[in-house]
């Protein structure tokens, strides 16, 4: 696995050849770069199989390095020092990344699921234009649903509600069918901060543009736009309602 390591910072780049030396023996490190501008040269030299990219350098970031080595195929998975929060961008284009420090174990896994070299590459993928949405606005229009056998990029005002399903979530829309998305509920609800979603119970999860009515009770119902009755459980009743008298005034 002919491997390129991006990062400004040397320490970081020492640190990471360390640790796949250790623990990813298939990996082979044929370059380092240590800014956008030397990592497109030598993306385009030594056309690495997979590329660890930092996100942010002094002379652009790694979605300037994507754009620009667009006839290039090759898997990325970003290095980032970024907080939880600001990590939300990359959820929603479903590539791999890894926080710094990085661990050892998250890097074993994030090797093994970019072995595969049947996978298109991220220059040609719709996932990457997603991911630069996500990372530029503070509220991104789409949203990537992965599945066991691909993906789908679907309008996050689109989406109705989501429905646990074990590990996995069965999301509903106005007009398309359910899609079943190989991730849990927990990620979605995180996935979605700050935007017009409540967890109602711990299977549902609504958008609350799509409520027609709320039936009041020990928790309650509400009645959804795809003619669905979901319950609220009286643990989420109060932030449900407290979320529902804020979105009528115009707070998310």
């Amino acid at each position: 696995m002919k491997t390129l390591l991006v990062d400004d910072e040397s320490k970081s780049i020492s640190t990471l050849k360390t640790l796949l030396g250790r623990y990813c023996p298939e990996v082979e490190i044929i370059g380092e770069a240590g800014s956008a501008a030397e990592a497109v040269e030598k993306i385009k030299s030594l056309k690495p199989a997979l590329v660890f990219m930092d996100v942010l350098m002094p002379d652009g970031s790694g979605f300037d390095v994507l754009e620009q080595c667009k006839s290039n195929r090759f898997d990325v998975i970003f290095v980032s020092a970024f907080e939880e929060h600001s990590l939300r961008a990359f959820r929603f284009s479903a590539l791999d990344y890894l926080l710094k420090p990085v661990n050892f174990n998250d890097l074993k896994n994030a090797v093994a699921r970019f072995s595969d070299k049947n996978k298109p590459g991220p220059a040609r993928d719709p996932r990457i234009a997603v991911a630069q949405s996500a990372y530029d606005q503070p509220v991104p229009e789409n949203i990537v649903l992965p599945s066991l056998d691909g993906f789908s990029v679907v309008r996050i005002a689109d989406i109705v509600r989501c429905e646990a399903d074990s590990n996995y979530t069965t999301v509903y829309f106005t007009k398309d069918k359910p899609f079943l998305a190989s991730r849990s509920l927990s990620h979605f609800e995180e996935l979605l901060t700050g935007m017009p979603f409540v967890r109602i119970h711990h299977k549902h999860l609504i958008n609350l543009a799509y409520i027609k009515k709320y039936h009041k009770g020990r928790g309650g119902y509400v009645e959804m736009a795809d003619g669905q009755q979901v319950e609220v459980s009286v643990r989420k009743k109060e932030e449900f309602l407290e979320r529902m008298a804020g979105f009528a005034r115009g707070v998310q």
